[in-house]
């Protein structure tokens, strides 16, 4: 005799399970998704297998942490073209976000180069960029590829712990257009309670000066409008006479903590492939 209600869990059981099976090969897509923003193309040969999953690993925790993409390249055969625009290409050609930056060996014309887009180009200004630089160049010149992408990883993350510095601003080298990035200043704890209080001062004493105003004190009698006020009228003209409008040009100048032309918390930009905005710089070996 069968129990009453067995073939309902059975049905239950058997449809949570079609579920689950269902659903199983589209959170594995999600995970393998996730992983689009890191690469690690190394057409040059230059890095080992368990050298490249290193790399992919230490990546894509700076990728987690941020949202931005991460790629590491080398390679053999730049096509023709400088490393600066082979790195831009193909950082284009992988786009997932706007966000992220290139690093490139570029064997061919031997030369480093680390191209950056999007917000990156204010975490990476042009000093960061040559420090980068600098803490790779010794890795590449002794044949340490991993070295010299692990050394930038480092760096770039020490810069994204930092933050972008107060004041860093993008110069267009074409056009020599500049482009500020202001941090929003918070408020402190203090700043907070000081402006509460002055609130509440402020509100009670308002308060307590209007009720003194129109308090009747005990008054019955109302007040007669018509008897205790009057009003007057008069007539008045406004006449345009002259005016004088003054002209003067107000110089342009860098804003402060940063030097023209690159350093101190600017970053040079230009239009890149597919008219992207790109910063960075390179380094010859």
């Amino acid at each position: 005799m069968k129990k009453r209600g067995s073939g309902k869990i059975r049905g239950f059981v058997i449809a949570a399970a079609a579920v689950c099976f269902l659903a199983w090969p589209l959170s594995g897509t999600a995970a393998a998704g996730e992983t689009d923003l890191v690469i690690v193309d190394d057409g040059a040969g230059l890095l080992s297998e368990e050298t490249e999953r290193e790399l992919q690993n230490q990546a894509r925790e700076l990728s987690e942490d941020t949202g931005y993409q991460f790629m590491l390249v080398t390679t053999e055969d730049a096509q023709g073209k400088e490393a600066r625009e082979y790195a831009e290409d193909y950082y284009m050609d992988h786009q997932i976000t706007l966000d992220g930056v290139i690093y490139l060996i570029d064997m061919d014309n031997r030369e480093i180069y680390i191209a950056t887009s999007g917000q990156m180009r204010y975490y990476l200004t042009d000093s960061r960029v040559d420090h980068l630089l600098d803490q790779a160049f010794d890795a590449v010149s002794e044949g340490e590829y991993g070295d010299a992408f692990q050394e930038m990883l480092s760096g770039t993350g020490e810069y994204l712990d930092r933050g972008i510095p107060d004041g860093t601003y993008l110069v267009d080298e074409d056009t020599g257009e500049m482009q500020v990035n202001r941090k929003p200043r918070g408020i402190t704890p203090l700043e907070a309670a000081a402006a509460f209080i002055a609130g509440v001062v402020c509100a009670g004493a308002l308060f307590a000066g209007v009720s003194a105003r129109y308090r009747m004190k005990g008054r019955r009698d109302s007040y007669r409008s018509q008897e205790q006020s009057s009003l007057h009228l008069t007539g008045s003209q406004d006449r345009f006479v002259n005016q004088f409008v003054t002209h003067r040009h107000i110089p342009k100048n860098p804003p402060p903590g940063g030097h023209g032309g690159g350093g101190g918390h600017s970053s040079t930009v230009h239009t890149g492939s597919g008219g992207n905005s790109f910063g960075g710089g390179g380094r010859k070996f």
